[in-house]
C-alpha cells in the first residue's frame, strides 16, 4: 500500500491526512489491531510502546 518512497498511497500529501481513514484496513487501526491479534498478549500499554518504537525507526529509515 505503499507508493515508491515508502508514504502509503491513502495518505493526502497536501493535508498529511489519511484518505481512507474510516474505512482503513485493521491494520492501519492500532486499536482494532490490538483488540483482534494481542489483547490476550500483552498491555495495550505496551502494544502502544512498541508501535511508536516502530513509526520511529522507520521515519529514520525513510529520512521523514
Amino acid at each position: 500500500m505503499a507508493d515508491a518512497d515508502g508514504v502509503c498511497h491513502f495518505l493526502d500529501r497536501t493535508t498529511n491526512l489519511c484518505t481512507q481513514y474510516e474505512n482503513r484496513p485493521i491494520f492501519c487501526n492500532v486499536d482494532k489491531f490490538y483488540e483482534r491479534y494481542y489483547v490476550d498478549n500483552m498491555t495495550r500499554e505496551v502494544f502502544y510502546k512498541i508501535n511508536q518504537q516502530e513509526c520511529e525507526r522507520l521515519r529514520k529509515l525513510l529520512g521523514v
